[in-house]
């Protein structure tokens, strides 16, 4: 059981909630907590400015709503419900609204309890929206926000093709507070991570047992190595790399290998430094409480800790840590394949002469390489 407002949330537990398969639910203390919330948020509202709830947005900012029909918030809604391209997994749209739900169940966007409770109650009917990749332009991923909006009452589909209401409508106090996150882009990121961290850790299994074939010097990776210049990245990369190889008996082939595997420890040790700091700036944006505005101590408070800029670049520096890391794996593979440093068939070939081996396995590992230069190009800048 996930108690929203009161367990914590982060990279691993979104995993886990984006498969379907645990309870969840708004407690009602959590619930009390968001109603007077919402009541303080009505009051400050009455003699103060607040952002998208007594005026329009954007280049709207200035201008008073007219809210006197009760439609400002469904408007403000339906008018930013429309995002571009393709749709992302079901498991990824989940992934987002679990996200959004444990930052509403905190208190201070002054949204209304009833979204809060139709949110969670879609999750729990195991509903999901589509998750377009298109429409977040920095100030939070407003569209897929929007849409998720139109299908809780009932104007849009759910991506299973079914129509179901969850709540009659948003009113002014209700939409951009519900629209006013990145949470998608935080979802889909916390699942990337959770994906590329596997990935990362098995790619210096392989590396490790890469230096066997070409009997590569171990003090590379020695103690006296590892502290030459430390770092945490660099000494669990070592300690890795000194346990797998513990047991095997080879004589060294030379005094310098080739630099992919010189250099191991202090690419793998920047890599997966990169990928801590991405998770820990994901884990902060998924619990922060960013609503634009916030209502605090009877007044309003407009900001702009929407900005992920610190979760930008350490994405950024990540995927540039990434190519480095793949760039090195794949002279690794090039070695591996020379008869030169291994005294084997070339491309590791067992049969006639002029067998190919694993030629394509260098192609496709140059080929992945391109394709993460290209993706490494910073987002941020």
């Amino acid at each position: 059981m996930h108690r929203f407002g009161t367990d914590p949330l982060d990279i691993q537990r979104v995993v886990e909630l984006s498969a379907a398969t645990e309870e969840l639910s708004l407690p009602p203390d959590v619930q009390q907590s968001l109603q007077r919330s919402h009541d303080e948020s009505v009051a400050a509202s009455v003699n103060n400015v607040a952002y998208g709830r007594t005026t329009g947005v954007g280049a709207n900012r200035n201008v008073a709503a007219d809210d006197s029909d009760g439609g400002h918030g469904m408007r403000l809604i339906r008018s930013h419900a429309a995002g571009g391209g393709a749709p992302y997994s079901d498991e990824i749209a989940r992934a987002a609204m679990v996200v959004r739900a444990h930052q509403l169940a905190q208190p201070g966007s002054g949204i209304r309890v009833d979204v809060v409770r139709a949110l969670v109650d879609a999750l729990i009917a195991n509903k999901t929206s589509a998750f377009r990749e298109f429409g977040g332009l920095g100030t939070g991923d407003i569209t897929v926000l929007g849409e998720l909006a139109t299908c809780l009452v009932g104007e849009r589909q759910w991506s299973d093709g079914t129509m179901q209401k969850f709540i009659e409508d948003f009113d002014a106090s209700a939409a951009l507070s519900f629209m006013s996150s990145s949470a998608p882009t935080l979802g889909l990121g916390a699942h990337a991570l959770h994906r590329l961290e596997a990935v990362v850790r098995a790619s210096l299994v392989a590396a490790t047992l890469s230096t066997v074939p070409i009997r590569a010097n171990r003090q590379q990776w020695s103690e006296v190595a590892q502290g030459t210049r430390p770092s945490d990245g660099v000494s669990e990369c070592m300690t890795v790399i000194r346990r797998l190889l513990d047991g095997t008996d080879y004589i060294q082939a030379r005094t310098q290998d080739p630099l992919a595997y010189r250099v191991m420890p202090f690419v793998f040790g920047p890599l997966i430094e990169s990928l801590w700091r991405a998770k820990d700036e994901t884990n902060r944006a998924i619990d922060a409480r960013a609503e634009n505005p916030r209502f605090a101590h009877g007044a309003v408070w407009h900001h702009g800790a929407f900005n992920l800029t610190s979760v930008g670049l350490a994405f950024d520096t990540l995927r540039l840590a990434l190519c480095q890391w793949m760039s090195s794996s794949v002279a690794r593979i090039v070695k591996l394949n020379d008869p030169a440093y291994t005294d084997l068939e070339r491309f590791l070939a067992v049969g006639p002469s002029g067998s190919s081996g694993v030629m394509v396995l260098e192609y496709c590992a140059a080929s992945a390489l391109e394709t993460v230069r290209t993706l490494a190009d910073p987002s941020s800048r």
